[in-house]
């Protein structure tokens, strides 16, 4: 069976550098600089939790625009969608999370949900596999993740400077909890994950270096 982990959880943001700052006073740490995503027109900020998990802040970058593409008319992570806009416009708030598998062919074959199409992203020196629906979409609204693949299956976070925050853990909430603990099975991945009953929501639970908890949710 495929063996993944949790790679990444994304917070969306209606400002990138503003958003960022009020969530380093949050979780009292420092966010490192992250980049441009020509292909998305999004720029981003990363932080560092446990072993290789890391935080991304990602936004829309007022001052790009999005490649010409007849496949791809959309930004990722439903950037584009007017209620992700509207949301984000209240505050910064988890978007989705992302595994990371050793080979992206196989598990999206084997997930059973459509975590989308399989394309090719690069920022400054990485590359990375990742899968992104055509529509700019997110699987089950956010709560069934991407999928990624590295290199090496190496991810940034092995460059990033411990932060001392962690993620304690990543609740998704659903009125089909089986059906969703069961399509999650299919990934055979490790991480602190709860999966509940309710709504559909997706919270991130953080462990500060003060021991405090800090939880940021959808909203």
């Amino acid at each position: 069976m495929l063996a993944s982990t949790i790679d990444h959880i994304v917070i969306g943001a209606n400002h990138l550098h503003i958003e960022t700052a009020r969530l380093e006073n949050t979780l009292n740490a420092k966010f490192l600089g992250g980049g441009k995503h020509d292909l998305m027109a999004t720029h981003n900020r990363l932080l560092k939790l446990q072993d290789s998990i890391y935080l991304e802040v990602i936004a829309i970058d007022p001052e790009a625009h999005p490649k010409t593409n007849v496949r791809r008319r959309h930004r990722w992570f439903s950037l584009d969608s007017k209620f992700t806009q509207e949301r984000l416009a209240r505050a910064a708030q988890p978007l989705t999370w992302v595994v990371a598998v050793p080979d992206i062919e196989a598990a999206k074959s084997k997930c059973d949900y459509d975590p989308g199409e399989i394309i090719e992203v690069s920022r400054d020196h990485l590359k990375w596999r990742l899968t992104v629906p055509t529509d700019g979409g997110l699987s089950e609204e956010g709560i069934l993740p991407s999928l990624i693949e590295w290199p090496q299956g190496r991810n940034p976070a092995h460059l990033m400077t411990d932060s001392g925050v962690s993620l304690e853990s990543l609740v998704v909430s659903h009125p089909e909890p089986k059906r969703i603990s069961s399509l999650l099975e299919n990934l055979n991945f490790d991480g602190p994950l709860k999966v509940i009953t309710g709504t559909r929501s997706l919270s991130f639970h953080f462990l500060r270096t003060d021991g405090h908890v800090k939880v940021i949710c959808k909203i």
